[in-house]
């Protein structure tokens, strides 16, 4: 199989794509033959080496990057269902716990960290909500699975981003008054989605938003990477869930960081609404295997993008 790899993590230039053995499936796992994968953040991270100290000493190289994959089973092992060769799937695998990476032609997953899709959408689409749409999903039942008053309003910062603009359509879809915070040239987008809008530019974002729901928002959903933002935008008693940084807690607000991890009705619902075209499946650039270092410096050099970058086979 040809798969990405990294030895020595230093950037783009440091990725060697290589023809590795082929995995078999062992009990309970099925092989997917890899159509797309795509490039994340913590993906970037393991290739410039900024999270060597996650990896060092715990896995060996080389490391094969990659959280998310849309392919087609090839095989399975013993005791799965051999009905499911040659269903497409997507995949999801929890790479900090296992380096177990899926930028590679041919990658064997445990039955519980794929759901099964209808075909309808491109593999290249399918696996742009694996990761991104896992955190969002679970970000969004942090907020309203809670005990305590019904989560009804709800402000998404970073709400244009990878894991933002999911956050909102997750939440639009459930029935919620989302308020959509982000850049100005993506107020559009995000009230053609059926979001209120405020600009995280603006002098005073929190009173924007009370300006809008003046006892403030029931929970706030925060996207944006390394800081704390929204929480005076929160009711007092009200909740705020993050996938990064959070803040310090006042007025009884319920604060706590949001991680993802493995989900399968989780993942099979993320399909579901993606064929059903209830969430974004947008591909900002695909680029082939052997190009795989492009890929990443695209990542690097991103200027505003909307959509995914993706690795195809």
């Amino acid at each position: 199989m040809i798969a990405v790899t990294v030895t020595n993590p230093s950037g783009p230039d440091s990725i060697e794509v290589l023809e590795l053995p082929d995995p078999v499936p062992a009990a309970g796992e099925v092989l997917v033959g890899t159509e797309a994968a795509t490039v994340n953040p913590a993906d970037y991270g393991l290739v410039n080496g900024a999270l060597a100290g996650r990896v060092a000493g715990r896995f060996e190289p080389p490391y094969i990057p990659g959280w998310d994959l849309a392919g087609t089973v090839r095989a399975v092992g013993e005791g799965v269902d051999p009905g499911l060769v040659g269903t497409q799937v997507l995949g999801y695998s929890p790479w900090f716990a296992t380096a177990h990476g899926t930028q590679a032609g041919l990658v064997a997953l445990p039955l519980e960290q794929i759901a099964a899709a209808s075909g309808k959408l491109p593999s290249r689409e399918l696996t742009t909500f694996g990761l991104n749409g896992l955190t969002a999903l679970h970000l969004l039942r942090a907020a309203t699975d809670s005990d305590g008053a019904a989560v009804e309003t709800l402000l998404v910062t970073g709400a244009a981003g990878g894991v933002g603009k999911l956050a909102v359509e997750l939440a639009l879809h459930a029935g919620l008054t989302v308020i959509a915070s982000a850049a100005a040239k993506d107020r559009e987008e995000l009230l053609a989605a059926g979001a209120q809008f405020v600009d995280r530019d603006a002098p005073d974002p929190g009173a924007a938003v009370r300006r809008l729901v003046p006892d403030g928002v029931d929970a706030v959903l925060n996207t944006v990477p390394g800081t704390a933002i929204g929480l005076e935008a929160v009711r007092d008693g009200g909740r705020y869930r993050s996938v990064t940084v959070i803040p310090e807690p006042e007025r009884g607000i319920d604060v706590s960081r949001v991680g993802v991890s493995v989900d399968q009705p989780g993942l099979a619902e993320l399909v579901r609404l993606a064929e059903d075209g209830a969430i974004t499946t947008k591909v900002a650039q695909a680029f082939p295997v052997a190009q795989a270092a492009d890929a990443y410096r695209a990542l690097a050099a991103e200027q505003g993008r909307r959509g995914k970058l993706v690795i195809v086979w």
